[in-house]
């Protein structure tokens, strides 16, 4: 089965000094518990149940009830072949993605090309959307700098059953002079023919073949970010 992934980003003290950790819900589990609920605290909200967890090491994931304010945090990560779950409505369940590449939290790594990305596919964003998950999450938008990368990506799609996601590069002033979000320019393309159209933003496409489309970005769409 198949196991998606919400990335919240989260800033807190501790000692006086910062700590930013990356914390995902994963959705497949929304309503599910477990049964045992010994060692269940009252905190305020999901994120001084995070802040309980994290400054445990012992701590994987947590479960939070959002109406109630309960929070119970486990030394595994809950799945759906774990024992004693039942369902109750607005439990949600979270665990760290720790690392710099967290094939936990929906990451690969390619040693080949030194590359780490995720395709995100619940919830659908729309470009700039997609921009801002990708950077409140500790990365950025996919970036296909070289035909290596581009081959690889189109292999990602056809073994992965992918048909479409946005990736990074756009064009600010829809002139198709194209950047990255930093500002640096985007040395590799690989148009469709007759592409770009003087839209803004990039988007991968496999049909019959992989397409590079350019797109006004309202749609929502599958994306991928790296790290």
């Amino acid at each position: 089965m198949e196991r998606f992934v919400i990335l919240l980003c989260l800033c807190f003290s501790s000692s006086g000094e910062f700590i930013i950790s990356d914390l995902s819900e994963i959705t497949e589990m929304r309503n599910l518990r477990l049964s045992d609920l010994s060692g269940v605290k009252q905190t305020d909200s999901v994120v001084e149940c995070a802040v309980q967890c994290a400054n445990q090491l012992s701590c994987e994931s947590l479960s939070y009830h959002s109406s109630q304010g309960l929070c119970q945090m486990h030394v595994f990560t809950l799945s759906n072949d774990t024992t004693g779950l039942i369902s109750e409505d607005n439990w949600n369940t979270y665990q760290f993605c720790r690392g710099d590449c967290p094939a936990s939290c929906g990451y690969v790594y390619n040693q080949t090309l030194d590359w780490c990305y995720r395709f995100v596919k619940d919830p659908k964003k729309n470009a700039s959307q997609a921009v801002e998950f990708c950077r409140d999450n500790g990365g950025r938008m996919l970036r296909i700098t070289s035909s290596e990368r581009n081959v690889h990506i189109e292999n990602y799609f056809r073994s992965n059953g992918i048909w479409t996601a946005w990736i990074g590069g756009f064009s600010p002033n829809k002139d198709d002079n194209f950047v990255y979000e930093d500002g640096s320019p985007v040395s590799y393309l690989n148009w469709l023919q007759g592409e770009p159209r003087g839209q803004r933003y990039i988007r991968l496409r496999l049909l019959s073949v992989f397409e590079w489309i350019n797109m006004g970005g309202s749609a929502a769409y599958y994306f991928m970010c790296e790290r």
